[in-house]
C-alpha cells in the first residue's frame, strides 16, 4: 500500500509497551482523524481549518507546501466548490507518539459524471488536539 507507512517511526514504537499510548487517547485520535478526512470529502474548509494549528505545514508529495493556516486556507479555497462529489473509504488509521497515518481511497464523480478513484496516504504530526503537519500522497488508480 503506502511504502511510507512502514517508515513511520511511531508505528515501530507502538510495539513497545513502555511507549504505547493510552487506548482511550488512541481511539479519540483515530476518530478525530476519521472526521478530519470526512471533512475533506465534504469539502468542509471550516471543519478542516478548525482541526489544524496556526503554523500548519501542509504539502502534497508532488507539490510545494505551505507553512501557515492562512496559506492552507487558500489551498482549501481553491479546492472548494468544484461541484464534484466524493466518497471516502478509510482502510487504516495508525496512531502513536504524536504522529499518525491514514490511508484509503477517495472515489470522485465530476460534474460530467466521470468517475475516478484515488488511493491516498496522509501522514500527520499532532500537537495537542490539532494537526501541525500533514504530508499527503495521492495517486489515481487505474480503471478496473
Amino acid at each position: 500500500m503506502c511504502y511510507l507507512l512502514s517508515k513511520l517511526p511511531a508505528a515501530k514504537r507502538l510495539t513497545s509497551r513502555k511507549s504505547q499510548p493510552d487506548g482511550a487517547l488512541m481511539k479519540h485520535t483515530e476518530q478525530f482523524l476519521r472526521e478530519f478526512n470526512e471533512a475533506w470529502a465534504r469539502e468542509d474548509a471550516a471543519a478542516i481549518l478548525a482541526a489544524v494549528t496556526d503554523d500548519i505545514r501542509f504539502r502534497m508529495a508532488n507539490e510545494a507546501g505551505v507553512g501557515s493556516k492562512e496559506d492552507f486556507a487558500k489551498v482549501l479555497n481553491d479546492m472548494q466548490g468544484s461541484g464534484n462529489t466524493f466518497e471516502l473509504a478509510i482502510d487504516r488509521v495508525i496512531v502513536g507518539d504524536g504522529q499518525a497515518a491514514v490511508n484509503g481511497e477517495m472515489r470522485m464523480t465530476d460534474t460530467s459524471g466521470q468517475k475516478k478513484i484515488y488511493a491516498f496516504c496522509d501522514i500527520y504530526t499532532l500537537r495537542g488536539d490539532k494537526i501541525s503537519e500533514m504530508m499527503a500522497y495521492v495517486m489515481e488508480k487505474a480503471a478496473s
